[in-house]
């Protein structure tokens, strides 16, 4: 994968160990920096949602089994119509009064985000988009390996690539002479 970017993140190296290929762009340059960094967000990463909670008083992001340091021993009762797999995820109750529902592990994005924005990592605090954020200072590294997160993009774009190569053009052969600017009557005269 050919990377394109301003900053450097903890799985560009990589590239260099895998090979670079020319037709796979990751081009980073057009990123939307985060102001700051949300309690609970939730990041879409090549197809996958990896959920995280940023604790302020510690300025660091935590992700999986991190969380449960965060939980009450308040039992709550998640409302049946969320769609939410519960067994894979964990109450945080913010010191604020508040709580909310987080992930433990990666999963399928069943909605397909990353589809949608055309962008293979979206930060995502309820409706503020973040794209291409810089997943090394969301301290990712230590809950998904770079070889991970790389091959996640790398695959997720190269499907978009195959997925264009694989459209057919249903023209006429005239139809497609008289677009690359040939006229039917004139260009092809018999000698």
């Amino acid at each position: 994968m050919y990377i394109l970017s301003k900053y450097k993140d903890y799985y560009d190296y990589l590239s260099g160990v895998y090979g670079i290929d020319e037709k796979i762009v990751l081009d980073r340059r057009i990123n939307t920096p985060i102001p700051y960094l949300y309690t609970g967000f939730r990041l879409y990463i090549a197809g996958y949602i990896v959920e995280g909670y940023y604790d302020k008083e510690s300025k660091k992001c935590y992700y999986g089994e991190d969380l449960k340091q965060f939980t009450k021993s308040i039992m709550y009762y998640p409302s049946k119509h969320w769609n939410r797999n519960y067994s894979k995820s964990i109450w945080i109750h913010n010191k604020i009064g508040f709580g909310e529902w987080l992930y433990l592990e990666p999963i399928k994005d069943k909605h397909k985000i990353n589809i949608k924005e055309k962008c293979p990592i979206i930060y995502v605090h309820h409706k503020d988009y973040y794209y291409y954020p810089q997943l090394s200072k969301l301290d990712l590294a230590s809950f998904i390996k770079p070889e991970i997160i790389y091959k996640w993009i790398e695959e997720w774009i190269s499907n978009r690539i195959s997925d264009k190569e694989n459209i057919t053009d249903d023209r006429s052969d005239i139809d497609k002479l008289q677009d690359k600017g040939f006229d039917k009557k004139k260009s092809f005269r018999k000698m």
